[in-house]
């Protein structure tokens, strides 16, 4: 393993001083957890898609910054803290630069479909033979493995809920739709 880069953060504290992350993901839950670990004092490097960036910075209600750009104002919470880098992984100088920078971490957090990774040959043990020290981890609605049907699907909040049985149990008698609850119930 390669000596560790200096921190691009200049004063970090909290419980999770010195470790470094590297975010992958998209949408709320795991980029939310990453913003969570950076307030606690860890480095967080959040990794957008060329060219369009994350999702989540172009849906919602926009907030518009002094240079005029519009951004989702829960984007800006949800990457509080974190360093953004673009960086195309599906490419074979993105799969280079990607396990270049989790060799040098502490953490990877990603949030994609199973097999996302495995795709563009950063699969677990890749990763874990770049960075034998490495936690990962993976958000996911259906899990890494398991019934075949749910693994290609993505999944948010609703689903879950529908799932885990929260739409049932605050729902109406039929015929009625069943009721959900806040999407923050279960992100944050």
């Amino acid at each position: 393993m390669e000596p560790r880069a200096q921190s691009l953060v200049p004063e970090q504290f909290g419980p999770l001083q010195g470790v470094r992350i590297i975010s992958s993901g998209t949408y709320i839950a795991e980029p939310f957890a990453a913003a969570l670990a950076a307030q606690m004092g860890a480095e967080v490097i959040q990794i957008e898609r060329p060219g369009e960036g994350d999702i989540w910075r172009s849906i919602g209600r926009k907030i518009t910054g002094n240079n005029g750009s519009s951004v989702n104002s829960a984007w800006v919470q949800d990457r509080r803290n974190a360093f953004n880098v673009t960086l195309d992984m599906g490419t074979a100088e993105g799969k280079d630069m990607s396990l270049g920078l989790v060799s040098q971490a502490d953490i990877w957090m990603e949030s994609s479909k199973p097999g996302t990774y495995n795709g563009w040959g950063l699969d677990d043990k890749t990763v874990l033979n770049a960075n034998a020290a490495i936690v990962i981890t993976h958000v996911s609605g259906y899990g890494q493995d398991g019934h075949p049907d749910y693994l290609g699907r993505a999944s948010f909040d609703m689903i879950g809920q529908a799932f885990g049985g929260t739409m049932y149990m605050t729902g109406s008698p039929d015929p009625d739709p069943p009721m959900r609850a806040a999407p923050l119930t279960a992100h944050y």
